[in-house]
């Protein structure tokens, strides 16, 4: 809707439907609607909404917000809100790891709306439709799906650092369970590429030759096996395997370093579950990206539900 005609379409609304008794009823749905609105917009704290609020904004799902306001305004339970929150958080993260568009959502979120609006706020409702979904536009990744993307797909490029950085503070809360301590992060985190995207220097392929540079690829008499291992190894550079949180002092001061240098600075200097992977690694490749990337898929599966 254009803004400009938002006060004529409400006032059309209000005439139409009549869905107050009187003004203060409807000063009433206002305010609450408001507070709902306003932590959409500034999240605060640890609960669902808050978490859902985040990443709507990281992954720029403003089409959702309808939904949620449709939801909430009708004072469902604790769990309804809880489970709602964790389908939707589901539906969009797996959909955004697997490259799949947003152009639909308008389309979607109404269609689970309206049966928000015909009074079935049952825990089921959003699961059951965002589900039902079939076609790339509007399908919920099943987890073989989203294990492929989880393992192969070039995260960084794709989704962008904000995006990666939401992604893996999820799975650094994942990582924690009774056992181990809840650390809540104070600190500005920045991605660390573990193999560092300026790798050629430092990093030797596992054959022991040294790396090209795109510039050196394209040079006379290179050797074609060679090209083909440099390239190969680019392709893992932005996986989410490769994919760490540092602070940015610590960034800075391990960048392209080899992992010789890398590995004990990183763990003697991060408190975060991630960080603890590495501590008995020897060698960082693009198997143990791979390996990497598996250990952390269990995570994710925690942190984005499948579909039923």
């Amino acid at each position: 809707m254009n803004v400009g005609q938002l006060y004529s379409q409400y006032k059309r609304w209000i005439r139409t439907a009549t869905p107050f008794p009187d003004v203060v009823s409807e000063l009433k749905d206002l305010s609450k609607n408001r507070e709902i609105y306003r932590q959409l917009l500034e999240p605060t704290g640890e609960g669902a909404l808050s978490r859902l609020a985040t990443v709507l904004s990281a992954f720029e799902v403003s089409p959702a917000h309808p939904l949620v306001l449709g939801l909430l305004s009708r004072d469902p339970d604790a769990t309804t809100v809880s489970a709602a929150c964790r389908d939707l958080e589901s539906y969009v993260v797996r959909r955004a790891f697997c490259g799949s568009t947003n152009k639909n959502y308008n389309r979607v979120f109404l269609s689970v709306l309206s049966r928000i609006v015909r009074g079935e706020i049952g825990q089921e409702t959003i699961r059951s439709e965002l589900s039902g979904l079939m076609g790339d536009s509007t399908l919920w990744p099943r987890d073989d799906t989203f294990r492929e993307a989880w393992l192969h797909a070039s995260a960084y490029s794709n989704l962008g650092s904000m995006r990666c950085q939401y992604v893996l503070r999820a799975i650094e809360r994942g990582c924690h369970d009774d056992r181990t301590e809840r650390i809540e992060i104070l600190s500005d985190l920045t991605i660390e590429h573990v193999l560092p995207q300026e790798w050629y220097e430092n990093w030797p392929l596992e054959d022991g030759r040294h790396g090209l540079s795109w510039r050196e690829r394209y040079q006379d008499g290179v050797d074609e096996s060679q090209k083909v291992a440099s390239e190969l190894r680019d392709r893992v550079v932005h996986r989410i395997g490769n994919l760490t949180l540092l602070t940015q002092p610590l960034n800075s001061s391990v960048r392209n370093g080899p992992f010789a240098v890398k590995r004990p600075e990183v763990t003697r200097n991060s408190a975060l579950a991630l960080n603890r992977y590495f501590q008995e690694l020897g060698a960082w490749d693009e198997s143990a990206i791979e390996r990497r990337a598996t250990s952390l898929f269990d995570a994710a599966l925690r942190e984005w539900p499948p579909p039923a």
